[in-house]
């Protein structure tokens, strides 16, 4: 039964266009407006943006969206912040490789009229690493959204290891080669959110990507924050998931 749906969809473009084309009735599913809560701008909302555009997917047809860890506890963060902002729970939970051969999960949300506010207020829809995105101006013109979104950013993207016993934090996102200057202006949004905290970092580093399935070639962008600001850092920002040499999921919650 699922392979003949499964089928349909992929020769008609939709379970409905093969019934139009069956002749058969349609019965669409009313949609629920969003409450006025929901569309109100705060740090959950934030945070919900954050995660989608670092570790998660908005999709095109904006009939949904998932969040994708290899750690079961940030999963659940942003499940928490979906129910507490959209008052909606998770379709489904599934296993699957990363990009890097490595097992993940991803917890899957469908409904079209929250993908598409999410979207309406600067959430990209689609494949990231194939397209240009910013920062929101709204959340940029806010001290406390901008932090927000800078811890969850890093909760996804961000890397702590040691060298020679010295701290190192970064952030790191590939980006196709036809869209590379669009990650560099994404990623100097993110320096001068930094800087706005006071917070000194490195130049912006390019190193070799990977090629992939679909043939696109990309790049790694990254930067380090300065060790003059180590410790500035880490007391406005915190660390919120573990080292590369810690496996644990201690302090992996963000307080918001």
């Amino acid at each position: 039964k699922r392979g003949f749906y499964n089928q349909c969809v992929k020769y008609f473009g939709s379970w409905n266009n093969a019934k139009i084309a069956a002749e058969l009735p349609i019965h669409r599913r009313k949609r629920r407006p969003l409450a006025k809560q929901a569309k109100e701008k705060d740090k959950e909302l934030v945070a919900i943006i954050s995660f989608l555009t670092c570790d998660g997917h908005l999709m095109k047809n904006l009939r949904g969206f998932y969040a994708s860890s290899n750690k079961v506890s940030e999963l659940n963060l942003f499940a928490d912040w979906i129910k507490i902002k959209f008052d909606l729970k998770p379709h489904k939970i599934e296993e699957v490789n990363n990009s890097y051969g490595k097992k993940s999960k991803k917890i899957w949300f469908f409904d079209s009229n929250i993908s598409e506010y999410l979207h309406l207020i600067g959430t990209p829809a689609g494949d990231k690493v194939l397209q240009p995105f910013s920062t929101p101006e709204w959340i940029k013109k806010d001290k406390g959204f901008s932090k927000v979104y800078l811890q969850v950013a890093m909760l996804c993207e961000g890397t702590l290891y040691f060298n020679h016993k010295k701290k190192i934090i970064g952030f790191r996102m590939n980006k196709a080669i036809q869209f590379l200057n669009h990650g560099l202006h994404y990623f100097k949004e993110l320096k001068e959110i930094l800087s706005s905290f006071g917070i000194e970092t490195g130049e912006i580093s390019i190193t070799e990507g990977n090629l992939r399935k679909d043939g696109n070639i990309t790049k790694s962008i990254s930067f380090r924050i300065r060790q003059k600001s180590m410790a500035e850092y880490l007391d406005r920002f915190g660390w919120h998931k573990p080292s590369n040499t810690d496996h644990t999921e201690k302090n992996s919650t963000i307080i918001i």
